[in-house]
């Protein structure tokens, strides 16, 4: 009889044991019914180049595939093969740097900004100026929609004496324009041989003003060409500003330019013979180079 008790008293125990242990596993899930799954990570795709030996590893997302025709047809045929190592002749610094470059110019166009428009300017001065970088861009199939006036490699120089006070101020400073203008259009006649048939003549004016807008003072260029067998000359006037002398008890002389913007606005849309056109267009051209002297090359 004690011992039939006791095994009642034994399987109710029980019981109410698993009973209590079944309410603790249905709320447990019922919580985690409401905790988010886990998700997997997601497979990036990595390939593996060996520059001239330097290992070198670049997800498929990498900036550099995006502008390189040479890398890009390497991605689309072996980025699944991630073992391989795909050999390249640059050397592991060019490489490097037109990694950078290239990632660079992605984040410089995706958020512009004047700290990105500097660190573009300092790029872009570096490259042009390495010749194992261009000739790894080269390696590489890349092309960075640079202008290839970048490239030329003769600092802007003019023997014109009219010129020789601007010789200093293209090598050390910004200068005015206006000086530049007409500092570029006696540089082309000089050095171009296509232009030494063009004739220049300065308009200068009286500036009263200190320290003056500029050294020349000029307020206008006349470009002229002879044609026919007549030899007449065909002139255009590039006009930069306007020269004024104050009233007679303020006699005091200053020159209002334009700005630079209109200038070229101006000169673009000149209707003049085509190879005063074509001098004028070479102007223009340079015209970047006033307030940089890194671009100062012809």
């Amino acid at each position: 009889m004690v011992k039939c008790i006791l095994i009642i008293v034994l399987v109710t125990a029980y019981f109410k044991f698993y009973v209590k242990m079944q309410k603790i596993e249905i709320t447990n899930n019922k919580q985690n019914s409401h905790q988010p799954k886990p998700m997997c990570a997601a497979f990036e795709k990595s390939i593996t180049f060996s520059a001239r030996g330097s290992i070198i590893v670049l997800y498929d997302d990498s900036a550099i595939f995006y502008v390189s025709t040479y890398l890009n047809s390497i991605s689309n045929r072996w980025c699944s093969d991630q073992q391989k190592n795909h050999y390249l002749d640059i050397d592991p610094i060019s490489f490097h740097f037109l990694i950078n470059y290239c990632a660079h110019n992605r984040e410089s166009q995706a958020h512009p900004s004047k700290f990105n428009e500097a660190l573009t300017k300092l790029y872009n001065e570096k490259f042009t100026s390495n010749p194992e970088y261009l000739s790894g861009a080269n390696y590489l199939e890349i092309d960075f929609d640079l202008n290839l006036d970048l490239l030329r490699n003769d600092d802007w120089d003019c023997q014109n004496s009219h010129m020789s006070i601007l010789n200093m101020s293209v090598k050390f400073k910004e200068w005015h324009y206006v000086d530049c203008i007409v500092y570029i259009a006696y540089m082309l006649r000089e050095k171009k041989s296509e232009f030494l048939d063009i004739h220049l003549f300065i308009n200068g004016g009286l500036d009263d003003d200190k320290p003056k807008k500029t050294q020349l003072s000029c307020v206008s260029l006349t470009i002229s060409l002879p044609v026919g067998i007549a030899v007449d000359m065909e002139s255009h006037t590039l006009i930069f500003g306007v020269n004024t002398h104050g009233s007679y008890s303020n006699q005091h002389s200053t020159i209002c330019y334009k700005s630079l913007e209109k200038i070229i606005e101006n000169i673009k849309q000149i209707k003049c013979h085509d190879k005063i056109k074509e001098f004028c267009e070479n102007i223009i051209k340079l015209i970047p180079g006033y307030n940089n002297i890194a671009l100062r090359k012809i």
